[in-house]
């Protein structure tokens, strides 16, 4: 009744698939290079401006000391 076909295979599914993974493999070769450089780009703008709030935070810190160690300094006088 139901009995396999003897005839030739089909691989039109296998064969679309084959050649999909191909062309996403090609484009993904193709972006990744810009993808990258602007990855790269935005990490270090990142980085600067974080280096520069550490700074900001740094002196705002040694400046609120220096103020206690005035106000102290005045306390004990």
């Amino acid at each position: 009744m139901n009995a396999p076909s003897e005839g030739p295979r089909e691989f039109g599914f296998g064969l679309g698939l084959l050649m999909g993974a191909c062309v996403g493999a090609g484009v993904v070769m193709w972006l990744v290079p810009r993808v990258t450089v602007e990855l790269r780009q935005r990490v270090d703008e990142l980085t600067r401006k974080g280096q520069g709030i550490r700074d900001q935070v740094a002196d705002a810190v040694a400046h609120g000391a220096h103020a206690i160690e005035r106000a102290a300094t005045a306390a004990k006088s």
